[in-house]
């Protein structure tokens, strides 16, 4: 192959030769972290050349493998100083004359990192749901290296959010066991987690609450399953009323996580949830990965426990809960989350009084029961509207503090992380928003731009919110990179944007003001506009906002809100309500600067926002604005400025993409794929879904075909690349996400026609009989899109996103069937058949493993689920494991299990004694095509070692 040739002349121009096998060497002191770093050199070593390396307790030449208290290679003085000076997390990556490489870490962890970089090294990329190991073997060879490892944020991870079906609500144990492995590899070391209290959306067994009584209280809990009806709007639905044969992926009509099933006692949830954790944290713990779970406050105390614990008190209940953690599995921080409204219509001082107490309390309960695991915060917003960095006065140094950007990640970091001071502080940008949780998101701009802004801050934390794993590749591993290296940050001062306002119109009546001697300055004003901004040294100022509406005599004519630094100060401003037409209204605001800008954000609720005026004054500064009207004296002219870039927050991404291409993809076609999505990434995305009743609803928007043409041109630009791409996994990788951009557009087109047919109904100008034939293409585009959507599913995630289109959009917003009823009236009778939608699976045959484990611990029995999805009428044979020793021996054949519908188990045969892994592949049929998985086998199988 092209890609092999060119990759094994790539490495030999920076590698010395082999002169004989490689051999992994450790000392005979190494620590199990230090054992297992080996074993996933030599794994990946292996999955890059073919050749297995030995591992070795003996000195010598190879691959040396080593924390810095226990390397015992002979080292140049410059070499030795960096060696001494690595600390926790660092490594150091270097070639030694011609046949040897030294990973040492200043820690276990930075062992592990130093191994998974020499993996990157040697092309391999790692991702949340899986690795990816480009196709091909490259020349057994030791590369050039001379690289010293140092993250830029202390704190490194994910927050994967619990409450839909496509996040942790849908994760099995092994699950978090991959994931968290994934972790690792990407060089993160965190994972947090939020817990919803009771009502609306919760309890979540995630957190028992209760007191220290014995014995405990168990009370009802939930995770997203099929059988529920939520408040984000998921209709109850059977697995097997899925149309296009999604059925076949389910194994009975119910569908969630082992741990929500019925129980006789409601506690028993609770347990099952704690052994899950127990499982998953423990293994986190010898990854050297930070765990994290937490909830609400002020604590929501559910009701049953409530009324079994009468007079107890959020001190009591915190007590218990953390008492219960404290028996039940290892954690490292419990985190508070402030109010969600908070960041949507602020607060009272009283509110965030009663938040503060409770921080307080749990802080205090945490040390009374000597709990081996700290406090933090995160939350919404980081603090109370007035001074998002007040908590920073009122809590305990040692509390870390951290919050999710606002406005489901729209909003850039909170700039009052850099008022923060002597505290841990952890920014979470969103690696996707839930409005489009069924839609592709590629975000990788935003996810650099949000990291240098954390950097700049000084936060020591770098996390990503997020839902799905395999949609989210890209934006995770961009995130992951940037907590080590921003290489690529080229953001200048001046793409901060011209000062002035950000669009809108201006203009001037002659009518005199009532309330002011100032009249020129309130008779002109900008309307339609979307803010104003100010370049300022940082410091403290006083805002003053003047309005006047010299259009609208009566109320809900005019209403918007204004925030001045991302904070909302004014909610539901109608100017005629609050003061009458033709009369001046002044506000005044404190407003802190840390980034040099000053921003003042308008937003539209009724009509067009308007402004007469604004002061700033601070800081040896007196800013005087005119708004919609000339100089005047000391009031400067109102000019139209320009939006900075953090409106939509990207950096330069070409190299990502890039890279991503060449690794996923192979060469051939590499650059050119890059530069299509290099020119999707952010805000040029189009948005085929939205928020309605739930998230991802299917967006209902009337488009030409034209318009629509243009809107998705950049799908058939991938499709025609297709043809370039060499290698079997670097097809099957790039189908993947090919399948899900046409996703992207079948969604499209079922929401155009959904428009059309609305307003074909709202005036019937086409006739009856013109739109039965709108419905019956509405019937089809919405096949055409679950059997796109099925094509995608290779995740638990995909699997959520699923379930979401049939149960949000066509059974909650019933996108199909709305006006079913209205239609056959006006047809005086009933509809054609051609309306109905198919069970029966059409698209191609598939060979599915949705969960993938890289590494078991020693003795563990795990079970790989497969599916065999196939066309409906055809036959399906039952899967075939067939494995052997990583690198040598005869292949045995294991089959699988049938559980139930299209999926299969089999328990993943034990490592066997002495061999530091396994290799496997699995092979089925389905009618005449056979199936395999992966799809480079039995050439490059999957591989599994034994984990720390």
């Amino acid at each position: 192959m092209v890609l092999n040739r060119f990759l094994a002349i790539l490495l030999a121009v920076g590698c010395a030769a082999a002169s004989q096998a490689i051999t992994v060497r450790i000392s005979k002191q190494a620590g199990s972290t230090e054992r297992f770093a080996a074993r996933e050199v030599a794994r990946y070593f292996f999955c890059r050349t073919g050749q297995l390396p030995t591992i070795s307790e003996s000195p010598g030449v190879g691959i040396v493998v080593a924390r810095k208290d226990r390397l015992a290679v002979k080292l140049d003085p410059a070499t030795a100083k960096t060696v001494k000076a690595l600390k926790p997390q660092q490594y150091l990556l270097k070639t030694i004359g011609k046949d040897q490489i030294v990973i040492v870490g200043g820690d276990d962890s930075g062992v592990l990192y130093g191994a998974y970089r020499l993996a990157e090294k040697l092309g391999v990329r790692f991702y949340l749901h899986g690795d990816t190991i480009p196709d091909g073997f490259l020349a057994p060879a030791l590369p050039k290296l001379n690289e010293v490892g140092n993250p830029l944020f202390d704190i490194r991870g994910i927050n994967p959010f619990h409450d839909f079906p496509e996040g942790p609500d849908w994760w099995s144990e092994d699950d978090y066991l991959a994931y968290i492995g994934q972790l690792a590899k990407m060089r993160m070391n965190f994972i947090g987690l939020h817990c919803y209290p009771e009502g609306g959306v919760g309890p979540e067994p995630l957190v028992w609450l209760g007191t220290q009584n014995k014995p405990r209280q168990g009370y009802k809990s939930y995770w997203a399953n099929t059988s529920r009806n939520t408040t984000w709007g998921y209709s109850a639905m059977k697995t097997s009323e899925l149309t296009g044969g999604a059925s076949q992926l389910f194994t009975d009509d119910w569908y969630g996580p082992d741990t929500i099933k019925p129980a006789n006692d409601p506690m028993e949830v609770f347990d099952r949830a704690g052994a899950l954790l127990n499982k998953a944290f423990s293994y986190a713990r010898k990854l050297g990965v930070k765990t994290c779970i937490g909830t609400e406050t002020p604590l929501t105390i559910p009701a049953a426990v409530k009324e079994a614990n009468p007079g107890a008190t959020a001190s009591d209940i915190y007590k218990g809960a953390f008492e219960h953690i404290k028996n039940t599995f290892p954690l490292d921080y419990y985190w508070l989350w402030t109010p969600e409204d908070w960041t949507w219509s602020g607060n009272k001082p009283e509110q965030y009084k009663s938040t503060v107490d409770d921080m307080l309390s749990a802080y205090e309960a945490i040390k009374t029961i000597n709990a081996p695991f700290r406090l933090a915060t995160c939350g919404w917003v980081l603090g109370p509207v007035n001074n998002r960095a007040q908590l920073d006065a009122d809590l305990p140094k040692d509390i870390p503090l951290s919050a999710i950007n606002q406005e489901v990640g729209n909003a850039p970091v909170d700039p009052a992380f850099g008022k923060l001071s002597n505290r841990q502080r952890w920014a979470i940008p969103w690696m996707e928003n839930d409005p489009e949780l069924t839609s592709p998101q590629i975000w990788v701009g935003r996810m650099r731009y949000d990291a240098a802004d954390a950097l700049r801050y000084g936060c020591n934390g770098l996390i990503g919110i997020h839902w799905r794993t395999k949609a989210m590749a890209m934006n995770v591993s961009a995130l992951a990179a940037a907590g080590w290296s921003q290489n690529w940050n080229t953001i200048k001062p001046e793409e901060q944007g011209k000062d002035g306002a950000l669009g809108g119109s201006i203009v001037s009546y002659p009518d005199p003001i009532e309330g002011t001697d100032d009249d020129t300055i309130y008779q002109s004003v900008r309307f339609n506009m979307d803010a104003y901004q100010y370049h300022v040294p940082n410091g403290n100022y006083k805002v003053r906002l003047m309005f006047n509406d010299p259009a609208y005599g009566e109320v809900e004519r005019r209403v918007f809100d204004v925030r001045i630094q991302g904070e909302k100060v004014i909610s539901r401003l109608d100017i005629f309500e609050r003061a009458g037409k033709n009369t001046a209204l002044d506000y005044s605001f404190d407003a802190t600067v840390s980034d040099g800008v000053l921003r003042i954000d308008f937003g539209k609720v009724i009509e067009y926002p308007c402004i007469a005026g604004i002061e700033i004054k601070g800081m040896g500064k007196d800013i005087k604005v005119n708004c919609g009207g000339p100089k005047e004296g000391d009031w400067l002219e109102d000019t139209a400025g320009s939006a900075p870039k953090s409106i939509n927050r990207t950096a330069d991404v070409l190299d990502y993409f890039t890279d991503f291409c060449k690794a996923n993809f192979g060469l051939e076609a590499a650059k050119d794929i890059a530069k299509v999505l290099s020119g999707i990434d952010g805000v040029k995305l189009v948005k085929p879904a939205m928020w309605s009743n739930g998230p991802g609803t299917v967006k209902v928007e009337a488009l030409t075909e034209a318009q629509f043409k243009e809107r998705y041109a950049f799908v058939e630009a991938l499709r025609q690349l297709k043809a370039r791409i060499v290698g079997k996994g670097n097809l099957e990788r790039f189908q993947y996400w090919l399948r899900s951009f046409e996703l992207m557009r079948e969604m499209a087109r079922v929401g155009m026609l959904r428009a059309k047919l609305d307003a074909n109904l709202a005036n019937m100008t086409e006739g009856v009989i013109a739109a039965i034939k709108i419905r019956t293409d509405l019937t089809k585009a919405w096949q055409a899109m679950i059997e796109k959507a099925i094509e995608t599913v290779d995740t638990p995630g995909e699997l959520g996103t699923l379930f979401n289109l049939e149960s949000q959009s066509r059974f909650t917003a019933q996108m199909l069937t709305r006006s079913d009823e209205a239609l056959s009236h006006a047809a005086g009778g009933p509809l054609p058949d051609e309306i109905n939608l198919s069970a029966d699976y059409r698209g191609p045959s598939r060979l599915i493993v949705p969960t993938v484990r890289t590494s078991v611990l020693a003795g563990e029995q795990t079970k790989l689920r497969a599916i065999v999805l196939h066309k409906s009428g055809t036959e399906a044979s039952v899967p075939e494991l067939h494995w052997r020793k990583l690198g040598a021996g005869k292949y045995e054949i294991v089959p699988f299990q049938h559980v139930g519908r299209s999926v299969y188990e089999v328990a993943l045969p034990a490592v066997p004694k002495g061999a530091i892994g396994i290799e496997y592949y699995i092979t089925a049929s389905a009618g005449e095509q056979k199936l395999v998985y992966p799809a480079t086998a039995p050439v490059q199988n999957q591989t599994v070692v034994i984990g720390p």
